[in-house]
C-alpha cells in the first residue's frame, strides 16, 4: 500500500461484571468492555481509552456507553 491505513479485524466484545450504583446500592452488572490503546508513531503504547456498555454498540456519543478511567497497576 502506498498510503498509511489501519485495518481492523472484527472480534466479539467481551462482557464482564462491573460494579454499578443502582438506587444507592452497588450491583454487579455484566457490561461489554472496549479498550483502545493510544499508539504514538507506531512505536509504543502510552495509555488507553476504555468504554463500558450494556449494549453491543459502545458508542458514547450515541448514548449507549460511558468512558471510564483506565489504571495501569504494574510498574513501568
Amino acid at each position: 500500500m502506498t498510503e498509511p491505513y489501519i485495518v481492523q479485524e472484527r472480534v466479539a466484545i467481551p462482557s464482564e461484571p462491573y460494579p454499578s450504583v443502582v438506587d444507592g446500592h452497588v450491583e454487579f452488572i455484566d457490561r461489554m468492555l472496549d479498550t483502545n490503546p493510544l499508539v504514538f508513531y507506531g512505536d509504543y503504547v502510552d495509555g488507553c481509552l476504555s468504554r463500558l456498555s450494556t449494549e453491543a454498540l459502545l458508542n458514547v456519543s450515541a448514548g449507549s456507553g460511558s468512558a471510564v478511567a483506565t489504571f495501569v497497576v504494574e510498574k513501568r
